[in-house]
């Protein structure tokens, strides 16, 4: 048994004593409650200073608790790199806005323990593939369409689909990452979103969700996959879905340059893509972050310091390092917007 300051409580230790309201006198935690991360956010709301907790060096957690934590961390990076918390790191001021209404929803995600549990069957499969990308999917989503104006519901909605899109291929695990596949397993692939969309809905998640999930590979000319769906039979949740994983795969799984992720995003636009959510994303997530550290094309390096001016995928950089990667003693500005033939060709520090 200890007395412990709120600030040293740690998610699964155990309570020593009741815990009383002070001033209505109502018991708020029995002895023997196990502290969860929401519990300690609140102790400090009630006024508690101290607790009395047992062994201390004794924690009882469980896949959830770590689920919690695990998330509530790969949400932070994702927001991170995609949502600036200065105007001037946004695209606009419209985006801007909109990426602080962001943070407030993937909190929502993070304390939901339905998405919990549904997190952990895509981290016990592949934590990188499934889990992660879905995490940065979501954050993109759920930006593209805040600025498109739907609704929070509608929002928060995407983000969950988002989050979860491929949660179908827990079912069939040998076929991740798998570069060539044979016409059968292609097949198979083919039906991961149909996987997804029976378990979940056999999980009570909401029909919308479900949905979303089930319609994120269909294209808008009618060539994807599963049931060919096209144009506005694809709902905006699937629309946006698609075009938010597909970005995140071609950059973190085939390694394509984000900008040409985003010409690829450009030259399908309107045949694979929706036009309307390829331009909201285009124009409003910076491709490359204010103060990210870049490499050119040149060979030269230096730190993004402008991503308003030209928007997409072409930002001013400052050069700290010539081509050989030695300091220089005085800066110097590329304005990638006039340096056609130069490119970013990749982040130092991402």
């Amino acid at each position: 048994m200890g007395s412990l300051h709120v600030s040293q409580l740690k998610q699964g230790m155990v309570i020593g004593e009741n815990l009383i309201d002070k001033n209505t006198g109502k018991v708020l935690l029995k002895t023997g409650a196990r502290l969860t991360r929401n519990l300690i956010d609140r102790l400090g709301e009630f006024g508690f200073s101290f607790v009395e907790v047992e062994d201390p060096y004794t924690l009882l957690l469980n896949p959830d608790d770590n689920m919690e934590n695990l998330l509530s961390d790969c949400y932070k990076s994702a927001v991170n790199k995609i949502i600036s918390q200065y105007p001037q790191g946004s695209m606009n001021d419209h985006a801007f806005e909109v990426g602080q209404k962001i943070i407030p929803l993937t909190k929502y995600i993070v304390e939901n323990e339905m998405i919990r549990r549904s997190c952990i069957s895509m981290q016990i499969i592949d934590f990188r593939s499934l889990l992660m990308t879905g995490v940065f999917a979501s954050v993109y989503s759920m930006f593209v369409a805040a600025v498109m104006e739907l609704s929070n519901r509608e929002i928060l909605n995407i983000g969950i689909a988002a989050l979860l899109h491929d949660i179908g291929m827990c079912e069939m695990p040998y076929l991740i990452n798998v570069q060539e596949m044979s016409p059968n397993m292609t097949a198979l692939y083919r039906e991961h979103p149909t996987y997804a969309y029976y378990m979940l809905k056999e999980q009570e998640y909401p029909e919308e969700i479900a949905e979303i999930i089930y319609t994120h590979h269909e294209r808008f000319d009618g060539g994807g996959f599963p049931r060919g769906l096209k144009s506005q039979e694809i709902p905006i949740g699937g629309r946006i879905v698609g075009v938010c994983s597909d970005y995140d795969n071609f950059i973190n799984v085939k390694k394509m340059a984000p900008y040409e992720a985003i010409e690829y995003m450009y030259g399908n636009s309107g045949f694979c893509y929706d036009k309307a959510v390829v331009k909201a994303f285009t124009e409003n997530i910076p491709v490359y972050g204010m103060g990210s550290m870049v490499e050119l094309t040149t060979g030269e390096i230096g730190i993004v310091v402008n991503i308003r001016k030209n928007r997409g995928p072409r930002p001013v950089v400052r050069i700290f390092y010539n081509r050989m990667k030695k300091e220089i003693s005085q800066p110097y500005i590329i304005d990638l917007g006039i340096e056609k033939t130069v490119f970013i060709k990749k982040v130092i520090n991402n």
